[in-house]
Parts: C-alpha cells; structure tokens; sequence
C-alpha cells in the first residue's frame, strides 16, 4: 500500500523499521499545515544564505510552498500526519505564513513576526477547509496523536488533534507512547506503533485496532477506527455491570463523564451486523470527593452569603475557616474566622470554581431519604432544585 507522510523526526525512523508496512512516497518533515496551504513567497536558490544544503532545499520548498503540488498530483492510498511542526516557530509575513528559520534565510531582510500558540490556533482553524479538501483526495487519514512533555505544549497539540478529529470524516487514528521527538526514544515504541499501522488493514476482525482509547482525569473517551456509515451504542460498565448507555448514534467518537470511583470500561455495540461487541481496556477512576473529602480546611467565602452549597459543604468536611478578607468579617463567618489566603497551605483550600461539584458529589452519595430531605429544605432555590434533580436521574440510572 502506498502512503504519502507529512511527518516528523518520529516518522523518519519510523518508516526505517522492517515492519513499516507501507511505502512511503512523497514526505514532508517538519512542515506545518498552517505554512503549507498558505500562499508562496516566490523565491530563487540563490536569494537565500546558507552554505547547508539540506537547510537551502528546505527553505526554498517552505517559500514557494513546492511539495503541496507533488502531494496533490500523488496517487496513494493513505496520508500519515504528524503534527511536529505545529510546535515549531512559525512566521506571519505578508498575509501568509512560512517556517521561521526559513524567512531568516533571506538574503533580503523581511519583517516577519513569529507567531504566538493562539495565534497559530486561530490560523489552524482557518486553514482546516482548505485542509479538509486535500485530505479527501485520500482513501484513509492515519493521524499519530503524541502526549507531549511540556503542559503548554501538550495542550495546543491535543486541541489540534481535536480539531482533526472533528471535521477529518476518513480518519484513522493511532497513539504512541510520549515524548515522541525524545532522541533517546526507546526503538519498542517504533517498533509497536508500526504493529498498530499494520493492524489498521488487517481483514481479521480479532487482530484490527478497531479503536483508540482515551483516559484523561475523569474522562473516559473512544474513538472508531472504522471509515464508512455505521451505526453504533456505546455503553459504559462499571465493575463489571452496565452502568450507563448512550443513544444509538453513527458518531465515531463517545466521551463519559465518571463520577464515582470504580472500575470502567466502554463496550461497542455496531447495529445491523452480526459483528460482536467489543470492549475498550479497564481503566480504575477514583473520584475527586472520595479521595480528598478530608483534605479541605479552608472555603473562599461565596459571592453569596446565603449560598445553599456552603451549609452542605460544611456538614461534610472538617472546615476551619473561610478565605475571604478579615477586616471585611472580624468576627468571621458562620461562627468560623476568616483567614487571607496568604495565611494558609493553598492545597487545603477548596476554590470557588470546584465548590458546584463538590457538592455534586456529596449529594450522589447521599441516600434517597436524605436527598429528599435537601430538596425540601431548599425548595425555594432553583439552582440547588436543578442540581437535586440531576442528581435523581443520575441515580436513576444506574444498577
């Protein structure tokens, strides 16, 4: 099968192993889709100051956008994307985009501006229907999606790949291990992540990576690996019983939202096949308010006074005081004092943007009566009504 790369340094070793199974034919490395559909800055060799060949090739590709025409007139079956050069410095000159150490070769001073995360964000987002019209010329899209080591980064590229996955319709996608442009990556992960390319064709039912799975905090989420119109029922098991079931739907991608701690996983059901379900992998989720309910000391005082979530929150952990301003309340608050937060360990403080589902927790895990009991006591408030009611039908459904 013929297979067409805009890669990285992680495909270029990659495709060195034995067991690539593929040919590759036209490659791109390193280049951003942001640079590449953008318009060209028509540029000679000899405009540009380098003595290094492979810089001078590259540069002069970059500028007048070249490869995009080998790409489009190719024939392959599949593209294999890898986002590394979205990471790197790119440069806005002249209403267009270009990589950064390319415009730095110009022999020709130009003045560019090399380009913020967000502003490269808003530009991805505006290339993604050009983008979208190149990939279709393609049978299958095999996106590699990384974990990368630095937070900022690791966040830009995963709303990238969100991105993708939400407006590529012949996308295939698989995950390595992290840190993939590491030079001390171990040769297993190569060596494994070309057994899950290999498995994307496989015709066996049993032996395909029919799809990808993600457990990200108390997420749990799954992504189809399977290109035509199907339709599907996610359900969702805990410790070993269905738990909660989404409606029939063709979407390839399901997310559940866990809130108590248990063991999950996610079963697929396809309709009108005689395919058997499948199930993801057991991922253990130990809930937020199990696992710290002792750990608070200390509540930012609500905007509210009269808020309905404090008297809950107060009845559950051992508070012993509210974080607010002192001179505000010298004789504190509900008979507690008022500290400033510089007065305190901010890791026993409970903020005001978790005290909504903190008490989520706390009123999942009461008994029947005891809601009931909260829903009259607080029957005139319609934020703590609505919450209460969610609660019931969450309960509702399940085992």
């Amino acid at each position: 099968m013929d297979i067409d790369i805009i890669g990285s340094s992680f495909t270029r070793k990659l495709t060195e192993f034995k067991n690539f199974p593929f040919k590759s034919r036209n490659i791109i490395e390193g280049q951003s889709i942001v640079s590449l559909f953008s318009a060209p800055l028509p540029t000679n060799m000899d405009e540009l100051d380098s003595t290094d060949l492979e810089e001078l090739k590259y540069a002069y590709r970059d500028l007048n956008k070249s490869q995009l025409a080998d790409f489009q007139e190719a024939s392959s079956e599949y593209l294999l994307l890898d986002l590394e050069g979205e990471l790197g410095e790119v440069a806005h000159y002249n209403k267009s985009y270009f990589t950064a150490s390319s415009i730095a070769l110009l022999k020709d001073t130009v003045s560019s501006d090399n380009m913020s995360r967000i502003e490269k964000f808003r530009a991805f987002q505006n290339t993604i229907d050009a983008f979208l019209s190149f990939l279709t010329k393609y049978e299958s899209v095999i996106l590699l999606e990384h974990t990368m080591e630095d937070e900022a980064a690791d966040e830009f590229i995963k709303a990238l790949y969100q991105l993708i996955e939400h407006h590529v319709p012949n996308l295939l996608i698989v995950r390595t291990g992290p840190y993939p442009y590491r030079k001390d990556m171990p040769l297993e992960i190569y060596h494994d992540t070309n057994i899950k390319l290999k498995k994307l064709g496989a015709r066996d039912y049993s032996n395909q990576l029919l799809f990808e799975e993600t457990f990200d905090t108390d997420r749990l989420s799954l992504f189809m690996n399977y290109i035509g119109y199907r339709e599907y029922v996610y359900e969702l098991y805990k410790d070993g019983s269905p738990f909660s079931t989404l409606p029939p739907t063709s979407e390839r991608q399901c997310v559940f939202q866990l809130t108590s701690s248990g063991k999950y996983r996610i079963r697929v059901t396809a309709l009108d096949t005689n395919i058997n379900p499948r199930f993801s992998a057991i991922y253990e989720y130990y809930a937020e308010s199990e696992s710290v309910q002792h750990g608070y000391k200390y509540i930012v005082l609500p905007d509210n006074i009269f808020d309905w979530h404090t008297d809950i929150l107060l009845k559950t952990y051992d508070i012993e005081g509210f974080i607010g301003n002192p001179f505000k309340y010298p004789i504190g608050f509900k008979s507690l004092p008022v500290f400033h937060r510089s007065e305190v360990n901010s890791e026993s403080i409970l903020e005001g943007d978790q005290i909504q589902e903190q008490t989520f927790h706390i009123l999942k895990d009461m008994e029947d009566a005891v809601l009931e009991e909260m829903a009259r006591k607080y029957r005139e408030d319609k934020m703590a009504q609505t919450m209460i009611q969610i609660v019931r039908n969450e309960k509702k459904q399940e085992p």
